[in-house]
């Protein structure tokens, strides 16, 4: 049941997100639309997220966490693609959380920090977070 809501919202909010309503350029937190690759599939998945830009990555979270096929298939891809204000973007995206082994080489140095003080414990709470970097624009 839980599965059939997101699918269901998902699905009406993410045309919009990807157009660009709701994009955090005027606030710090805002939505983007985030493209995976799925593991089973290898088919094209798109969630919409709450994110927000710290410097020149992405930052978002789910508190469904490890149980999120997103996340479970960026930890099985970390090329992404993502929407941020009705632009198309490639990126890399590196999972933090219980389940998943962090890659220190694919995260910013300046995010190390907000990383190992922030986001690393609060996935023992049952979070889960993503953080991309940009790769290029599409």
């Amino acid at each position: 049941m839980e599965r059939d809501f997101y699918r269901i919202l998902n699905s009406c909010v993410e045309p919009w997100v990807r157009a660009g309503a709701g994009a955090p350029f005027f606030t710090p937190v805002g939505l983007i639309v985030l493209e995976t690759i799925g593991r089973s599939s290898g088919h094209p998945t798109r969630t919409p997220l709450v994110a927000t830009l710290l410097g020149q990555s992405l930052v978002a979270g789910t508190f469904r966490g490890p149980r999120s096929h997103w996340v479970r298939n960026a930890v099985a891809n970390p090329a992404v693609r993502y929407w941020l204000g009705g632009r198309e973007y490639l990126g890399v995206a590196t999972i933090i959380s219980t389940a998943a082994s962090v890659n220190a080489e694919t995260i910013p140095a300046e995010l190390t920090g907000f990383v190992d003080a922030v986001l690393g414990p609060a996935t023992h709470t049952g979070w889960a977070f993503v953080v991309i970097t940009l790769a290029s624009l599409v």
